[in-house]
């Protein structure tokens, strides 16, 4: 949440932009600015004026395609996400900048006061090397703030996805999720490196489908299969009439690097914060048609998009 001051002759939209680009180092476009609600503030006899926008999305000549078994065309969740571009303060102005996580701001905004469970978090999310608990976790507006305010409505609107209750003959497929199961960042103080597939999840009755990825819970054991049956399984405890079909497409590995590069390498990541890479193959079930870790990284980058995300085909 960033603030400014409206310059004479400026719209809000132009005030917004250009608070944000001074400030973070950030564009955003008029066009995805949302004017959300205003709260007064006597200092000096103002009003402020709370607005929430988005990065506009990425453009392509090309966006990848990917057609599956049965000639369904697959939807990337974007087309292809991007990593978030890297804040950079002004000095003059603002002390830091950086993304969070709404995970992260879920737990802070639910009271993770205690030490070990800040410092948990924040090595999980951001890869701080300082493993000092007493370190104090990030601090939010009170909840009687416009600030806060907006920050408790963009996460309403994240939790408000009706994921529960999927109408007959429509919605079942919202309720896979196609990030990762990335759950491991909760260890993120560590590297580790596991196996993953890329299915694709058709709907029988509507024709819709999507590109999921599945990551196997134990570092560099089990086997792609079993990453695969977890998919279906998920799929099986909200399906009881089997109208989703899973597709394998294909398998290798995943890396976590907290504080290296996605060559391995010691040193700070682009982004600071770590960094996944996508590699390998699976004997189980190889790439047949075409190269897709590509698309595997893109589903990882859009879920986890304050990390850097590369890939490559080989190695196994």
């Amino acid at each position: 949440a960033l603030a400014g001051f409206l310059e004479l002759g400026e719209t809000f939209e132009q005030c917004l932009a250009r608070e944000v680009q001074e400030e973070s180092g950030v564009d955003v476009s008029d066009a995805e600015m949302i004017y959300q609600e205003s709260q007064p503030w006597p200092f000096p006899r103002s009003l402020m004026v709370g607005y929430q926008t988005k990065l506009p999305p990425p453009t392509f000549e090309n966006p990848p395609r990917l057609v599956g078994a049965a000639g369904q065309t697959v939807a990337l969740p974007s087309a292809p996400p991007t990593r978030v571009p890297f804040g950079r303060s002004n000095d003059a102005e603002l002390a830091d900048v950086r993304w969070f996580h709404r995970d992260y701001l879920r737990a802070t905004l639910r009271g993770a006061t205690d030490a070990s469970e800040a410092a948990m978090l924040s090595r999980a999310f951001y890869g701080d090397e300082n493993d000092d608990a007493a370190s104090p976790p990030v601090q939010v507006p009170g909840e009687h703030s416009l600030a806060r305010r907006l920050l408790d409505r963009w996460l309403d609107d994240i939790r408000g996805t009706d994921t529960s209750a999927a109408v007959e003959g429509g919605g079942l497929i919202e309720r896979i999720s196609s990030a990762p199961n990335l759950d491991a960042l909760s260890n993120g103080h560590k590297h580790w490196r596991r196996k993953y597939v890329l299915c694709v999840v058709s709907d029988v009755m509507t024709d819709e489908c999507k590109l999921v990825v599945r990551i196997h819970e134990l570092d560099d054991y089990g086997y792609h299969m079993d990453c695969y049956r977890q998919l279906v399984g998920e799929c099986r405890a909200i399906d009881d009439k089997r109208r989703l079909q899973v597709e394998p497409l294909g398998g290798g590995r995943i890396e976590f690097n907290p504080w290296c590069d996605g060559d391995g390498n010691d040193g700070v990541t682009h982004s600071g914060y770590g960094s996944f890479v996508v590699y390998g193959y699976s004997n189980a079930f190889p790439f047949e048609r075409q190269p897709l870790h590509d698309l595997s990284a893109a589903i990882v980058q859009h879920a986890y998009p304050f990390l850097d995300v590369s890939w490559h085909d080989g190695g196994y």
